[in-house]
């Protein structure tokens, strides 16, 4: 970041002080960001949790976390129920324009699929296409969902709901792939002997970077929070390196 940049941000960061600090406007405002009730806690969500309470912190709110399946998440904030979600896609607000997206990444996830058949494999989605292949996929991941109906006819997805009744029916052949990200199938699996022994990483589909995104309500935020977590990555990636989930 140039010394310019610098002197922007920081004098950015000092006019918020300055406002928040006011006896007027004191009192710490909330952000209520609806997180899916099954993600798991690894260490790199707990780093994107602390990154996006600190920038939020920084501009007087507090960060209230509420706990939902991944669908009702989406209709929440799309809806103004609350104020946003912590990690889609880029494309997200292709099909929820009520929400914004803050154009910095707090986390980057993998998609991988899974299969019982060990000499299963694919080689990102294209390799989907013209087969027969009955694929699965957690239910309320837009960017998966819309990928697949894109390269599959209706008929050969399913959508889940539970990560463990998915990995059951890819243990029992009812499926021949579920793809989902890495890092909570994963948590899963290593929970389950029968798991681990007969479920089988057959191809990493794409590796997507996570963003913020906010009811349209709080546009007034977006620049100011991309200012500050901007400032706030950059010294997360020179003391550890990227944030990746």
């Amino acid at each position: 970041m140039n010394r310019l940049a610098s002197t922007t941000f920081w004098s950015l960061l000092l006019l918020v002080f300055l406002l928040f600090s006011s006896p007027l406007l004191s009192e710490e405002k909330q952000i209520v960001l609806a997180y899916p009730d099954q993600a798991p806690e690894t260490e790199n969500t707990r780093k994107s949790y602390d990154l996006i309470r600190d920038a939020f912190s920084l501009l007087g709110y507090e960060l209230i976390p509420v706990y939902y399946p991944n669908a009702r998440c989406t209709v929440l904030a799309n809806g103004g129920e609350v104020d946003g979600l912590p990690h889609k896609v880029w494309e997200f607000n292709q099909s929820y324009p009520n929400l914004l997206r803050v154009n910095v990444p707090v986390i980057t996830a993998r998609l991988v699929a899974y299969s019982s058949d060990p000499e299963l494999k694919l080689e990102g989605w294209e390799s989907l296409v013209n087969t027969d292949y009955r694929v699965g996929y957690f239910s309320g991941t837009a960017y998966s969902e819309e990928k697949l109906a894109s390269l599959l006819p209706a008929g050969q997805l399913r959508p889940l709901h539970n990560r463990e009744s998915a990995l059951e029916m890819v243990y029992a052949k009812r499926i021949d792939f579920y793809i989902d990200v890495e890092i909570a199938t994963d948590n899963i699996i290593g929970q389950k002997k029968k798991y681990e022994e007969k479920i089988f990483k057959s191809g990493i589909m794409e590796e997507k970077a996570n963003y913020i995104f906010l009811h349209e309500k709080h546009r007034e935020l977006i620049l100011p929070l991309e200012e500050v977590l901007e400032r706030l990555t950059e010294t997360e990636r020179e003391k550890n390196g990227n944030i990746r989930e």
